[in-house]
Formats: C-alpha cells, sequence, structure tokens
C-alpha cells in the first residue's frame, strides 16, 4: 500500500510508461486504466490530508523538545538520563 500521494504518483507514471510500451493494445488499456486509478488516488489523498490537517496533532518530537516554540506554555524539560549499567552498552 504506497504511504502517500506521491507514491501513488510515481506509481500512475510507471503504469503510462508500461502502457507506452506494451506488446498489446489490450495491455496498454489495462495499464493505461491502472495509471488512472494511482492518479485518481494521489488527489483523493491529498483532499483527506488537507481536509484532516487542521485536526493534526504535531509530531511527538516537537511536543518533547524542550523549550518548544510550538507550544509556548510547556514548561522547559530537563534531559533524562539513564546511567549505563556494569557490562550494558
Amino acid at each position: 500500500m504506497p504511504a502517500n500521494s506521491a507514491d501513488c504518483r510515481e506509481r500512475a507514471q510507471r503504469c503510462a510508461k508500461l502502457a507506452a510500451a506494451a506488446a498489446t493494445p489490450e495491455l496498454a488499456a489495462v495499464l493505461s486504466d491502472i495509471a488512472q486509478k494511482w492518479a485518481v488516488l494521489a488527489g483523493e489523498l491529498d483532499r483527506t490530508d488537507r481536509a484532516l490537517a487542521p485536526w493534526q496533532m504535531p509530531p511527538a518530537k516537537t511536543l518533547l523538545t524542550p523549550a518548544s516554540s510550538s507550544w509556548p506554555g510547556l514548561a522547559r524539560l530537563s534531559p533524562i538520563v539513564i546511567p549505563a549499567k556494569a557490562g550494558i552498552q
């Protein structure tokens, strides 16, 4: 399964290239249809991402960074240091 719309677009381009080089018109038609479906899926993923953007949480690393500028009320965090035990690296 593709991870994002860019992956879908890459698959659409690959199918279109394969369709252009297909040995038969039937195969070219099938590959062109698949390329179109990948392109449509890419557009749907883009629209979904834009619709969900206002409700997205910042990445976890943003929440855990000291003095994060995106969360001005967040108290400064001290790094947690875990001492190494003998023989463990």
